[in-house]
């Protein structure tokens, strides 16, 4: 997909089997809602196919392919009631009226809103907006039903509550999805796959236990929260056991009396469970400064600008593309 000079999606290969969810997790502008518009029909692609049961979607118009797109803002008809809103995409494909509510309400149920037929949209909070829009996505049974950020404007606690719901819904109906985030939080939650997109390309696609416990590249580990360090030429390479690029997960770091790394705490961020400590490693080894964040436990940390110890747990590190395991002291 491109934009003049600017390659928006490129050389992306994904396949989405029957029945699976893939998430698709990447910052702002790395090609998320580009991909699903060219899947949809929205735009078509500079090169490239779309293929659905290894049948080419390019001959078909949007309304065609047998796809269901559903969008942050909800895009509900404000005229309609629930009922209708359900039932709209039911009619559009031939279905009789009272076949087309029957569905509507039986999918109202399955996410939480029987009852709810004849309100008016306009009396929903976010939430039930957004069960809603959900349901007149499912209600015609899509071939492929794509989320583009479905859930980024609720507040916390609903996300992660509609992040287990809808990945319960999907799988008991057996409906491939193709959800699309840049919330670390929802991709894992409720992906059967990840795939990590930057400028446009997937840097690592696999299972979640996989994706996050063994990033493939330093973009990747650093977009998950990793430290990426280079351990060439100090104190880390005896302690990582690995000469160049590697990551190492935050609680892989931890703060000790007396230990092989020192260094000065820079910053200290409180996030909920844990405070993300970063410390800025040097020391009497004249190695260069290195920053490091480490998830730290203790309710009261170390202050900004207290010198401290650092180990480090081998199992939280990982190698990454030109590393090379240290030779044996």
């Amino acid at each position: 997909m491109r934009y003049g000079d600017v390659v928006a999606v490129d050389d992306l290969d994904v396949t989405v089997a029957d029945g699976e969810i893939v998430s698709v997790l990447g910052p702002s502008g790395s090609g998320k809602s580009t991909l699903l518009r060219a899947i949809a029909g929205l735009e078509p692609p500079t090169s490239g196919r779309v293929l659905r049961d290894g049948a080419d979607l390019a001959v078909l118009p949007p309304h065609r392919r047998d796809l269901g797109l559903m969008f942050q803002d909800h895009a509900l008809f404000p005229h309609r009631d629930v009922l209708g809103n359900v039932a709209f995409g039911l009619r559009m494909r031939g279905g009789s009226r009272r076949d087309a509510e029957r569905d509507a309400r039986d999918m109202l149920e399955r996410v939480g809103l029987g009852g709810y037929d004849r309100r008016s949209i306009t009396q929903l909070s976010g939430g039930e907006q957004q069960r809603v829009a959900l349901a007149r996505a499912l209600a015609p049974a899509p071939a492929l039903l794509m989320l583009d950020e479905p859930l980024g404007a609720l507040d916390r606690q609903l996300r992660e509550q509609l992040v287990t719901e809808l990945g319960a819904l999907c799988r008991s109906l057996g409906q491939s999805v193709l959800f699309v985030t840049h919330d670390h939080d929802e991709a894992f939650g409720i992906g059967d796959r990840v795939a990590i997109l930057h400028d446009g390309r997937v840097e690592q696609i696999g299972d979640p236990g996989e994706v996050w416990g063994a990033p493939a590249t330093a973009f990747v580990a650093a977009f998950l929260g990793w430290n990426v360090v280079d351990a060439s030429d100090s104190a880390l390479e005896e302690q990582v056991g690995h000469r160049g690029v590697v990551a190492v997960r935050p609680d892989a770091l931890s703060l000790s009396p007396t230990g092989p790394l020192d260094g000065v705490v820079v910053t200290r961020t409180f996030r909920r469970d844990h405070w993300l400590v970063r410390v800025e490693l040097g020391g009497p080894t004249g190695a260069a400064v290195t920053a490091v964040d480490l998830a730290v436990g203790d309710p009261q940390p170390p202050t900004v600008g207290a010198r401290v110890c650092v180990r480090v747990d081998r199992d939280g590190v990982v190698a990454l593309p030109g590393a090379a395991r240290a030779p044996e002291a």
